[in-house]
């Protein structure tokens, strides 16, 4: 079977960026709320327990991307039984996740306090509100988790998009409910592990109907499991990068700094977040349609689809860096607040983090849709362990700074050079040199439009209220584009590859007639 990737993807992209929005402005109106009606400390017990939680979901990373990577070929060859079995064995192993995740969990629970340094809220009782985001971890593997992976390898992602769309605006709305009314953390809390459960009952109801023909039933071959276990183990060692980014992150600055400055980084990386978020929307869209491309088209035409995909990705995150450069702090000021915003040098650590961050998706996406993980399964380890060290040898002297610097030196000297080495060398059998370069210039160069863009922008007098706040962003945000977009189109309108990509854009979104006339 082969799947319609390109309108698969273009589906999966408007619903999941209708998701996102979703997921993003509710969140955003909860922080707002939490921030003014409880204190900024619940904000910081929030992102500490969520990013133990990150870790200890380590325990999946590799089981579900391999057993969707091993559903690719069946699915290419409609072999329903094979795909019926790794369901089954999908099933099987998030059961037993489930009870790692809980064991460990509940192992933890005595060394919650040393994690946070300074003051609690005197009305928090640490070991139970512990408990209830413990178990909204654990109940998301228990209750058909696994059928999930039905829609990943059929490319329809837009289903997951649509339920959470329904189920996670009635959640935020019940939770925004519940701080104006009640103005009770626990009962906010306790709502997540419900909508959970009802978020995977009932995308499973809609699963069965769409694909009656998968069922639990029947097992691998022995060969088959090995093989597994080889990419499971590959896979976990190279996702404990990204797994580990942002949870060590407020782990250690928790540690060292307490809840506020947990809280008040966690602000400005969910901005940047949701801003990367909305971006690899199309990423995860077209997840399956790289996978099915791997394995049926020619080496040379992934080659050349990797190229000009991620340059497209890369200008659109330049875009989107300039924009954080100029607007990150007048909005945080709107916002949050002068008292809860960092300094002008930590919010410019935050783009800068953005944009590395960027340069690791296109080419990471490749690397797993190739099921590399074996080959590559020192990476991750690699890069995780550089980040822990370092996070708390120069997060303990320098602070934010300290923490920041480490993941971006991390993802842009250890991270991004393995994956493309890897990718090209396996996946390929061509070398990477050219295209870490061409990544490398891409960074400076818009780290450089960044910085000229700023620096115009930095004419525009900063607003004494909200309306001139807004008056601000406003006028800063049209000039930015401006500055950006004619620095742009003169630097890399001299590339190659800026016309090849105009030229891939054309012919797939079928604008035949501009695509005729500039391959003339």
């Amino acid at each position: 079977m082969k799947l319609k990737r390109f309108e698969n993807t273009k589906k999966n992209s408007l619903w999941g960026l209708l998701g996102k929005i979703v997921i993003l402005l509710f969140p955003f109106a909860v922080r707002t709320i939490l921030i003014q009606k409880l204190g900024i400390e619940y904000l910081g017990l929030n992102s500490l327990f969520s990013s133990v939680l990150n870790i200890l979901s380590l325990t999946e990373l590799g089981i579900g991307s391999a057993i969707i990577f091993s559903m690719y070929k069946p699915l290419a060859e409609n072999d329903v039984d094979k795909i019926c079995a790794l369901m089954n064995l999908y099933k099987k192993t998030y059961r037993y996740i489930g009870l790692v995740i809980l064991v460990v969990g509940l192992a933890l629970l005595p060394f919650i306090p040393n994690m946070i340094s300074g003051k609690i809220p005197s009305d928090i009782n640490v070991y139970v509100l512990f408990l209830i985001y413990l178990l909204n971890s654990v109940v998301s593997y228990w209750l058909f988790a696994y059928k999930n992976s039905l829609l990943q390898v059929h490319q329809r992602v837009d289903v997951t998009s649509k339920i959470g769309i329904v189920l996670n605006s009635l959640m935020y709305i019940i939770q925004i409910v519940v701080l104006l009314v009640f103005k009770n953390y626990y009962v906010y809390v306790i709502v997540l592990p419900i909508f959970s459960m009802l978020t995977n009952i009932v995308t499973a109801r809609f699963i069965d109907k769409m694909y009656p023909q998968y069922k639990c039933r029947g097992n691998i071959s022995k060969e088959e499991l090995k093989k597994m276990k080889k990419r499971v183990v590959g896979l976990m060692l190279t996702k404990l990068a990204a797994a580990s980014r942002n949870a060590f992150d407020s782990i250690v600055i928790s540690t060292f700094l307490g809840l506020e400055i947990v809280a008040i980084y966690n602000n400005y990386f969910y901005i940047s977040s949701a801003i990367g978020a909305v971006l690899t929307i199309v990423i995860n869209a077209m997840a399956a349609g790289i996978g099915n491309s791997i394995a049926t088209e020619k080496v040379e035409k992934n080659i050349n689809d990797l190229r000009i995909i991620n340059f497209l990705y890369i200008s659109i995150s330049g875009f989107c860096f300039t924009c954080l450069l100029t607007l990150y702090q007048p909005f945080m000021r709107i916002w949050v607040g002068e008292k809860l915003m960092f300094p002008t040098q930590l919010m410019f650590l935050f783009a800068v983090y953005f944009l590395v961050e960027r340069v690791l998706n296109i080419i990471g996406q490749y690397f797993d849709a190739a099921g590399l993980w074996w080959q590559g399964k020192y990476k991750g380890l690699i890069e995780a362990l550089t980040n822990l060290i370092f996070n708390f040898i120069l997060g303990y002297f320098f602070g934010v700074s300290g923490v920041i610097i480490t993941t971006i030196i991390t993802i842009l000297f250890i991270g991004f050079p393995l994956t493309a080495f890897y990718t090209y060398k396996y996946a390929f059998k061509s070398k990477a040199k050219n295209f870490i370069i061409e990544e490398f210039l891409y960074v400076f160069i818009f780290c450089i439009i960044g910085l000229i863009s700023y620096w115009a922008c930095s004419f525009i007098s900063a607003g004494v209220d909200v309306k001139g706040n807004i008056i601000e962003i406003i006028s800063k945000l049209i000039l930015n584009i401006g500055v950006t977009s004619i620095l742009y189109l003169i630097i890399f309108s001299k590339f190659k590859i800026f016309k090849e990509s105009i030229k891939w854009t054309l012919k797939h979104f079928k604008k035949e007639k501009l695509y005729k006339k500039l391959c003339k």
